[in-house]
Order: structure tokens, then C-alpha cells, then sequence
């Protein structure tokens, strides 16, 4: 009996010693999960986590290894107004070569290495077609589109569209 009793002395020894380094931490642990941009053009849907915002610009982009295999592809959202968006806002899209104005933005997608399209398929401006954009209580952007018609082809004359999001991180 007594070697059962000096058994669960030591036991609850390792198990008391053990505990005291531990302790369950009631504050949320920092993340440095970065939210996934995300856009469909052409067949392909390119999903990456460097949405930024581009002050010299004053674009939000995201786009992928242009130093991988196929990569090269990139989604952008230039703004019409003078300044970073501060505010939720719903942005008509209108032809590259639109006047700019701070109710309105103009997309662009493609390839770095398209040699057709090295500035990418512009925006066309279809009647209808939007992005709302949203800023976080930090000032981060996020861009979502759906169906934003933009040019194709050779000549520029073809239409195709991208759906997308592109979230800063």
C-alpha cells in the first residue's frame, strides 16, 4: 500500500510541475495570414496574396510570380480621383482613355509577358459595368467586380471580361 501511495505522490509531483509553465493565453494571437485576392479572366482564375495599393498610381493591384512558370498575370483597378479612396464607394468603370473623376475607375488585366497586350486588356467601359470598392476601419481597400468588360484581340476590338477581388494587404 505504501509503494501505490509514494506511486501517486510522484505522479501528481510531475503532474503539478508540468503545469505550472503552462498557461492558456485569453488573448488573440496576432496572424500573419494574409487575405487571398483573387480574379477570372479568359478561362483562368489566378488566386494571390500581394494585393497592394499603388500610391504613384493611385491603383490597387494584385498579381502573381512574374518569375514562375506562367506567371506574369496581374489585375488592377485604377482609381479616378486625386487620392486614396477613404470611403466605401461604388465606382462606375469607364474607357482607359476616359477623363478621370472620382466617381469612376478604369480595370486592367493581363500578362507582363503578352506581347499584344504588354499594358494589358483596358477597360471598355460597358454600360453597367461597376466596382465597389470598401475600405477597413485601417484604411485597407478592397475592389470586388463581376463581369467588367474589357478589350481582346489583336486589334482591341473583341471584348472579354473579368470578375474579380483584389483585397490590400
Amino acid at each position: 500500500m505504501k509503494k501505490s501511495i509514494t506511486k501517486l505522490y510522484c505522479y501528481l509531483l510531475i503532474i503539478s510541475a508540468t503545469s505550472f509553465g503552462c498557461k492558456k493565453s485569453t488573448e488573440s494571437q496576432p496572424t500573419s495570414v494574409f487575405a487571398t485576392s483573387q480574379w477570372t479572366f479568359n478561362g483562368s482564375t489566378f488566386k494571390v496574396t500581394n494585393g497592394s495599393y499603388d500610391a504613384a498610381s493611385n491603383s490597387l493591384i494584385a498579381s502573381d510570380d512574374p518569375g514562375a512558370v506562367g506567371g506574369g498575370n496581374y489585375v488592377r483597378v485604377l482609381f479616378g480621383s486625386v487620392v486614396k479612396p477613404d470611403k466605401d464607394i461604388t465606382l462606375t468603370v469607364v474607357a482607359i482613355s476616359a477623363q478621370a473623376n472620382p466617381s469612376n475607375c478604369e480595370v486592367q488585366v493581363g500578362n507582363i509577358y503578352d506581347p499584344y497586350y504588354i499594358n494589358g486588356h483596358l477597360s471598355i467601359g460597358k454600360t453597367g459595368d461597376n466596382v465597389v470598392v470598401t475600405v477597413s476601419p485601417i484604411g485597407k481597400l478592397t475592389a470586388a467586380f463581376s463581369n467588367i468588360s474589357v478589350t481582346a484581340g489583336a486589334t482591341g476590338t473583341d471584348t472579354l471580361t473579368v470578375s474579380g477581388t483584389i483585397i490590400e494587404n
